[in-house]
């Protein structure tokens, strides 16, 4: 028996067309995720639909903290299942800008020297306190 006999090229099109769809829908998905990256000199948060180069020496504070209610949307603000960004104002952090991934329950809160606040997180809480250990070691040298 050839390999014809037990598949037809519709069947083989069909399955290619389903494979193509799943890793385009995972490519769109890894693009809304909360990315961060460290540097020598700095650490970049960035999502979808913001970014933001933060140097350490700009940090006056930084914790491990609950997340809170995300509160009113200011500027530029985007909020789906997949990720929260843009500015935002809840009653625990006040005006803060946030770069979220929903499905964590705790995040970083960073306070910066110019009077701004980010917010971020990423993918789940084990993710999030690697993150925030991270910064840390960074933040103490």
């Amino acid at each position: 028996m050839k390999f014809r006999d037990y598949f037809s090229i519709k069947h083989i099109l069909f399955a290619v067309g389903v494979v193509a769809l799943m890793l385009g829908f995972a490519f769109w998905q890894s693009d809304n995720v909360v990315k961060v990256t460290f540097y020598e000199e700095s650490v970049f948060v960035k999502a979808r639909r913001y970014a933001m180069d933060i140097h350490y020496a700009d940090i006056r504070s930084a914790e491990l903290t609950a997340m809170e209610e995300s509160g009113e949307e200011v500027a530029d603000s985007f909020d789906d299942d997949t990720v929260r960004t843009g500015v935002w104002e809840n009653d625990a952090w006040g005006e803060y800008t946030a770069c979220i991934d929903p499905d964590t329950g705790n995040c970083i809160l960073v306070k910066i020297a110019d009077g701004r606040t980010l917010v971020f997180s990423r993918k789940d809480d084990a993710t999030t306190e690697e993150l925030f250990s991270t910064l840390q070691t960074y933040l103490d040298n």
